[in-house]
């Protein structure tokens, strides 16, 4: 808001004796300008969030937000039920840097450095109960466990050495849902950064934005020889199942966008995502029938030689 006050005074020269019509003066006395600088209000500073009370309320999700073998970062650190990934963590971090040239103390000291930024990717006293030691050693472990997972699910990178630790500590079927736990759980996630500065530690060759746009595009049909479009900076993601979010997004917009050329790309997105319709079901001999509930989890499977 601007506000303006403007004066004139008109006068007479009273020491002048000449007959001549009086002089007449114009005085700009004042002129004020005041603006209204208020700084525009700062964004919020997005946060890794917990699921929301209501949905975990609902009977019918119950256990689909919690993981099932290993916790990551802070919300669901300490369960009793997730205490035997815990005892594998440090086998898999010496596993991850023994290749680095690094010692541990190296990327311990490394962690420390980021605690406080770390710290504000989470929900505000969600961190409270852990000393800077504590909560470092978690980032550390944590982040050296989903490290040394996206190197081995990345095409060039890892060996069979991790899985092989996994399954001789946890089983093959608790090593399965590992990956459900680290990619598909909102409230089992590290801030980016941390798992950027691991990698960076790691080896310069290994990138973690590079190394994720490798281990997406193999996801791809290998019938295609589309190329992938790597996620702009611009769109730096807070954690890792948030970049998951973001190239499957990009993909599906651009499903939409190019026309006639979209429809082999829609054919691999239906492929990425495993959707069927009733009709291809149907023509495998699997019959569907409209159910009363509108919980999209609710199905009922039905062993039967006839229709059901």
């Amino acid at each position: 808001m601007a506000e303006f006050e403007f004066e004139t005074c008109r006068g007479v020269d009273e020491g002048s004796s000449s007959t001549s019509a009086p002089a007449a003066t114009t005085t700009i006395s004042r002129l004020e300008v005041k603006v209204d600088a208020r700084p525009e209000p700062k964004r919020r500073k997005r946060r890794i969030e917990k699921v929301p009370l209501t949905m975990r309320r609902d009977e019918k999700t119950k256990g689909y937000f919690d993981p099932m073998v290993v916790s990551i970062g802070p919300y669901h650190h300490g369960k009793k039920d997730l205490q035997m990934a815990e005892r594998i963590k440090p086998i898999v971090a010496e596993l991850f840097i023994s290749r680095s040239g690094r010692s541990m103390d190296e990327f311990r000291k490394n962690v420390l450095g980021i605690v406080d930024d770390a710290r504000s990717c989470y929900i505000e006293g969600s961190t409270d109960v852990y000393s800077d030691k504590e909560f470092a050693e978690m980032m550390l472990l944590d982040g050296l466990f989903v490290s040394a997972f996206i190197e081995y699910t990345t095409p060039g990178y890892g060996d069979d050495t991790f899985q092989y630790e996994l399954t001789e500590h946890l089983g093959k079927h608790d090593t399965y849902l590992v990956a459900g736990d680290i990619m598909s759980l909102l409230e089992n996630q590290l801030p980016f950064q941390v798992l950027e500065l691991l990698m960076s530690l790691k080896s310069e060759h290994h990138n973690l934005t590079e190394m994720l746009d490798k281990m997406v595009h193999s996801w791809q049909s290998r019938e295609t020889t589309w190329q992938h479009k790597r996620i702009d900076d611009t769109e730096q993601p807070i954690h890792f199942l948030e970049y998951i979010w973001l190239w499957r997004n990009k993909l599906s917009q651009s499903n939409h966008t190019h026309g006639a050329s979209g429809n082999s790309k829609r054919r691999r997105l239906d492929y990425f995502y495993s959707f069927k319709s009733v009709a291809e079901l149907k023509a495998k001999g699997i019959y569907a029938r409209r159910g009363s509930d509108f919980n999209h989890r609710d199905f009922k499977f039905k062993s039967s030689s006839s229709q059901c």
